[in-house]
């Protein structure tokens, strides 16, 4: 799922997240910058956010108080594949915005191609916040993400909301904390298979199979020096986390010599398509027993264009049914939703901002660094 905040200096900006680490420049991430430094808790080093927050723009396409007290928020959700990255980017770089990643396992630095992290050259120079900022030996993140972003009243310790139970149940009914707009990029279910299938040849092709066998040769290699005085702290730590990625369990038998390359990849395929369905399941409970109202946004077709295509002659197609079905729907619910109350917005203009309530920032900001250090 993807969050999008204002660029501008509003109170959400400084309020949802107030000290997400500071986005490096597109043209400064690759390979060796994202992995150069990580300080003594497991966490890359980076300048934060102060609640001052960014720049002077005026056109603030979201964050300002509204009459009962909620501040507003875009919130991009689909299953993997479905496109909610692309929209996620398209939608912040034309209204002005950043996004904020909450898929836990992209929030670890490390195995790009296989987590699927989207290239710094597809952010369109678009700021992209909690991409690859935790170290991989650090242990497992703990909850939901997207839940305890949002949730009212969340603590490190609570429950996760998707699992059964009453205990789950009541702190998925914890109220939000934000008048959020829900986009729900969806594909049928048959389709979005085919799609992943395909995906998963495109990533090996890129060089999913290489980067795996780089990180379990590096990993047997910490592993016969752990001993050793000299390991690091990333040496000797807990790769769980980073190791629920789909790929790594599947080619770790590969690269032991239990299965075959073709083995590991339809197991790949296979755990891909039936992430997708959890995924989607957890998005129906939101919209059912959560109360979550959702936009959905059909891509099924933007998807059957690409998978009709023979490698470059379908893309007319694709973006024409993307813009119609997707982009054009999402971008107008959003600019409907940012538009509401426009004269209340106005009346808050001429407020001071820093009556906005410090303890809520603080509240917000004690969230984020919770869920972070508590892999550490």
């Amino acid at each position: 799922m993807r969050i999008l905040l204002s660029a501008a200096r509003s109170s959400t900006r400084a309020r949802l997240l107030p000290r997400l680490p500071n986005p490096m420049p597109a043209a400064a991430v690759g390979p060796t910058a994202h992995h150069r430094q990580t300080n003594e808790y497991g966490l890359r080093e980076q300048r934060w956010y102060s609640s001052g927050g960014g720049g002077a723009d005026s056109s603030n396409w979201h964050g300002r108080r509204m009459g009962r007290g909620k501040e507003r928020v875009v919130v991009i959700m689909g299953a993997t594949g479905t496109g909610k990255t692309k929209l996620s980017i398209e939608v912040a770089g034309r209204l002005g915005g950043e996004v904020v990643n909450t898929d836990k396992i992209q929030v670890y630095g490390g195995l790009d191609i296989t987590t699927n992290k989207v290239p710094p050259a597809d952010r369109l120079g678009v700021p992209h916040h909690l991409l690859g900022v935790v170290h991989p030996a650090a242990g497992q993140l703990p909850n939901s993400f997207i839940h305890a972003l949002l949730a009212r009243d969340f603590r490190p310790g609570d429950p996760d909301p998707f699992r059964p139970g009453p205990a789950a149940a009541a702190a998925a009914a914890v109220p939000i904390r934000y008048d959020c707009c829900f986009l729900w990029v969806d594909v049928e279910e048959g389709v979005l298979a085919e799609h992943l299938d395909r995906r998963v040849d495109e990533m090996a092709a890129a060089g999913m199979v290489e980067e795996l066998r780089d990180y379990f040769e590096r990993r047997r290699r910490s592993s016969s020096s752990s001993s050793s005085s000299s390991s690091s702290r990333g040496d000797r730590g807990d790769y769980s986390g980073l190791e629920k990625a789909i790929g790594v369990p599947e080619f770790a038998g590969y690269f032991a010599g239990r299965k075959t390359l073709g083995e590991a990849v339809a197991e790949i395929k296979t755990n891909t398509r039936r992430l997708a369905e959890a995924q989607v399941g957890k998005i129906r409970r939101m919209q059912g027993e959560w109360g979550w109202p959702l936009r959905r946004l059909d891509a099924t077709e933007a998807v059957l264009a690409r998978l009709a295509g023979d490698g470059g002659g379908e893309a007319d197609a694709v973006a024409a049914a993307w813009e119609r079905d997707v982009l054009g729907p999402g971008l107008k619910a959003v600019q409907e939703f940012l538009s509401r109350n426009a004269n209340a917005d106005a009346e808050e203009d001429t407020e001071d901002e820093t009556a906005a309530p410090e303890a809520e920032a603080e509240e917000v900001q004690a969230v984020v660094q919770q869920l972070l250090s508590s892999v550490c």
